[in-house]
């Protein structure tokens, strides 16, 4: 039986995984052009199970893919930091 702090402590530590359609939602793209990234190899994924058909990816994996327009492209922008930045924009809209 694993202890609770170490079970606790190894999920921690472990990167978060998110879905296909959880990383269109967040690109505010199609899951065929996630599937496209993948294809392309510009967005690393895990595939999941005995044929491979379901694919997950990690979070930070996500977040280098955005950059913000005009910026170098040695800077990485955070996905959480891009969606709070979003959302203030569309505060200060309305």
């Amino acid at each position: 039986m694993v202890s609770t702090t170490t079970a606790a402590s190894a999920a921690t530590s472990r990167p978060r995984l998110l879905t296909l359609a959880e990383v269109a939602e967040h690109l505010q793209v199609t899951t065929r052009t996630i599937r496209r990234l993948v294809s392309d190899g510009e967005l690393p994924a895990l595939r999941i199970g005995e044929h491979g058909r379901v694919l997950r990816f990690k979070e930070q994996d996500v977040d280098r893919l955005l950059h913000p327009v005009g910026a170098a492209s040695t800077g990485d922008c955070d996905l959480a930091g891009f969606i709070s930045q979003s959302a203030a924009t569309e505060k200060g809209r309305n």
